[in-house]
């Protein structure tokens, strides 16, 4: 059992020295072709507005937007045979 885990923990460093490698070398990537964060999450600008009226941003009112595009409204005629009771 013990050989199992000393072989068990040196799996765990080499894997966690390759890791560290593997990061180092996506960050000198990044920063190397550009695709590095452009802005920090700590540094980001927050909205300024309320959230009152940003909720009352996201309503849009459908009548506004709304272009009617079919007006035609055929005449129907009344008092045809097949609409008529007979009591």
């Amino acid at each position: 059992m013990d050989d199992w885990q000393k072989t068990i923990d040196a799996l765990v460093k080499a894997f966690d020295e390759f890791a560290v490698k593997v990061k180092e070398m996506a960050d000198a990537l990044a920063e190397a072709f550009g695709f590095g964060p452009s802005v920090s999450e700590n540094k980001r600008k927050k909205s300024l507005s309320s959230p009152a009226r940003y909720g009352m941003s996201l309503q849009k009112s459908r009548r506004d937007s709304f272009v009617k595009q079919y007006s035609y409204r055929p005449i129907a005629r009344k008092h045809l045979p097949y609409q008529r009771r007979n009591y």
